[in-house]
């Protein structure tokens, strides 16, 4: 999960440095904090997430290499909201799990129980 994390993060990367766009690169490493934050209870991707996100970009690259702005920028913009709704997603699950977890007696605490789990 790291080095895929360590890719998709060097693929927008690039993209944003070949709009020499320095309003929007000042964006995405202002905002590279966030993205760190809501990684940090990423649970990581099945096989469909990752084909989904390889087509995504495959997608926005072809658009680039045809010189198609427009198509480029839906993909790009549709592959943001994607990956946005399950960041959303996994931090509302984390949320609820750590609130259970909170509520529940400590008897029933698993790492209490058996901490090699």
């Amino acid at each position: 999960m790291r080095r895929f994390i360590a890719c998709d993060l060097g693929f927008h990367s690039l993209l944003m440095s070949m709009t020499q766009n320095s309003r929007i690169q000042k964006l995405i490493h202002e905002t590279r904090l966030l993205i760190r934050i809501f990684a940090i209870q990423r649970q990581g991707h099945d096989r469909a997430q990752l084909e989904s996100i390889r087509q995504y970009h495959q997608r926005i690259l072809d658009a680039v290499a045809n010189h198609d702005p427009a198509v480029a920028q839906r993909e790009l913009a549709a592959h943001i909201q994607v990956s946005q709704r399950e960041r959303l997603n996994e931090y509302d699950h984390w949320r609820r799990e750590s609130a259970l977890r909170q509520s529940l007696p400590s008897i029933f605490d698993v790492e209490k129980i058996a901490p090699e789990l």
